[in-house]
């Protein structure tokens, strides 16, 4: 926790000589590149991996949004399609509060009401969002699973399911049928604690009033042991009803293309075995530019499936993890540690090198919206102090180790 100032020139000799010495003595797998909060430079850090030869570039979606993606993936098997608010006669917002975390698209929100729209919200708290809901399903934490398959059984028992689309679309329907019976609204009731017959309500809305679309939340959902599963059993939901690659459901639509926030052709080293390669087969079967970090603590502390001796993080926050401590503990057992943040976060203490990240204040970043738009977000002030921004560390690290 003690720690001296030194210049940039100093930290970048520092960076090099420890991340080289650590790649000839156990190989460039040995040391993971890890994205956390931030998303805009993420392709960089790829970049930056793959120079070094690490197959281990990581984000904190091992244990957040992307958990939700695979979800979708291993039904749908394209990327998350986002409901139609525009067109959508009943929204059934799953665990997304709105005005809080999703500030703009507040007002689409509103919009719904004011034409007449139904909403339906699932949220263990009672919120902003929730406040305006004809119906509120006040669930307990991590029952989503119960709740979304008492729907279903509702909705097949009430022959409410679009019957043309799951004939068509649909595989496994018997098997699925056989499964959501064990889940009544009474026994759904006792697990999640929310009144049966405002289950049954519920699904009937969402089944009868369509076109309807499921807004998802990033992480809420999948920040639990089961969350895949529970976000499997809300999404199978669009398909029993049909509402699935539909006006005002939930349609499919290619996403736009950007430099910042999206991998394009940018991917992941697959020559050497990754972190999380033998514990999570699923995640690096379906589409996704990463390694799996959620046991990232368990490989430093004891060095399976290798050693793993040097981390290079970007808004690392230990927090992130399940059973911080121990993955805090792990962080100080490593050889090299250097973390990049804006913050002297608890997890910066542990580094033998924290760097000053600039805010989004301070650097210009191209953004991409819907529709294919892109837009510049010019900095406002220069970087305060010696901030650099992300991406400029990057390089800087990359020249020092003589990679670019």
């Amino acid at each position: 926790g003690k720690f001296e100032r030194v210049s940039w020139d100093e930290a970048y000799r520092m960076i090099a000589e420890n991340l080289l010495r650590v790649k000839k003595e156990y190989g460039p797998q040995a040391a993971a590149f890890y994205a956390g909060y931030p998303k805009w430079y993420r392709p960089a850090l790829l970049r930056l991996a793959n120079a070094y030869g690490s197959p281990n570039y990581c984000t904190e979606s091992s244990t957040c949004f992307q958990s939700a993606a695979m979800a979708w993936r291993s039904i749908y098997g394209n990327d998350i399609c986002f409901p139609d608010l525009m067109h959508a006669q009943t929204v059934l917002v799953w665990s997304n509060n709105l005005y809080h975390s999703n500030v703009g698209m507040a007002r689409s929100y509103q919009s719904l009401k004011a034409r007449g729209a139904k909403i339906i919200a699932v949220d263990p708290r009672k919120t902003v969002t929730t406040q305006a809901a004809d119906i509120h399903l006040k669930l307990l934490p991590g029952t989503d699973g119960a709740l979304a398959l008492s729907m279903a059984r509702v909705i097949i028992e009430e022959g409410l399911y679009d019957k043309e689309f799951v004939e068509k679309y649909v595989y496994g329907f018997e098997e699925y049928k056989a499964y959501v019976n064990q889940f009544p609204p009474e026994k759904a009731e006792k697990i999640t604690g929310v009144d049966k017959e405002l289950i049954r309500e519920a699904a009937r809305m969402y089944a009868s009033n369509g076109p309807a679309g499921i807004m998802f939340s990033a992480s809420p959902v999948v920040h639990n042991i089961n969350g895949m599963q529970n976000y499997r059993a809300v999404m199978c939901l669009i398909a029993l009803t049909g509402n699935y690659d539909i006006p005002g459901g939930n349609p499919s639509r290619p996403g736009p293309v950007s430099p910042c926030n999206e991998y394009g052709k940018v991917k992941r080293l697959d020559t050497i075995e990754a972190i999380g390669e033998k514990d999570f087969p699923a995640w690096f079967d379906l589409p996704c530019e990463e390694a799996q970090c959620t046991r990232i603590a368990d490989y430093i502390l004891k060095e399976e499936p290798y050693p793993l001796k040097a981390v290079v993080g970007f808004g690392l926050n230990h927090r992130m993890w399940p059973e911080p401590e121990y993955f805090q503990k792990a962080l100080e057992a490593l050889d090299f540690y250097v973390n990049v943040d804006l913050f002297f976060s608890d997890s910066s203490k542990m580094a033998d090198l924290v760097l000053p990240a600039a805010s989004s204040f301070e650097r210009d970043v191209v953004l991409n919206g819907r529709g294919g738009m892109f837009f510049l977000s010019e900095k406002a002030i220069e970087p305060v102090g010696e901030a650099k921004n992300d991406i400029e560390i990057m390089i800087g690290m990359l020249r020092a180790m003589q990679l670019h």
